[in-house]
């Protein structure tokens, strides 16, 4: 991105690459004119049911995390499972419930986000 929050090629002069952190604060600011929304975990799996981009924002001390949420199983959200996950980091996870791999803690600290 560029000092304005547009999204620039990486060769542009003063681009500079983000971290989880900065990708969160970033789509707080700046998301919604590029068709990004924030929603609830509900909402979240169902994009990702139907194959649209929908990803978990986790803004934290350590520089942050995101997750992917993708298509469940049998095509619902389990309020009791979380949504379905995809990651990478230590723990690396192809496709699990969200509260498999999240503690409660974390759990409470995501934001979901689509692009519409």
């Amino acid at each position: 991105i560029n000092s304005n929050g547009d999204i620039v090629n990486s060769s542009t002069s003063g681009a500079k690459a983000m971290t989880a952190n900065a990708m969160t604060e970033w789509l707080n600011q700046h998301g919604a004119r590029y068709g990004w929304k924030k929603v609830s975990a509900e909402v979240a799996q169902n994009y990702a049911n139907q194959g649209m981009p929908a990803v978990i924002m986790n803004h934290n001390s350590s520089g942050g995390h995101t997750s992917m949420v993708v298509p469940s199983p049998d095509g619902r959200y389990h309020a009791d499972k979380g949504v379905r996950i995809a990651q990478a980091g230590s723990n690396l996870v192809q496709s699990e419930w969200m509260n498999n791999v999240y503690s409660a803690r974390r759990r409470n600290q995501v934001e979901y986000w689509v692009h519409a």
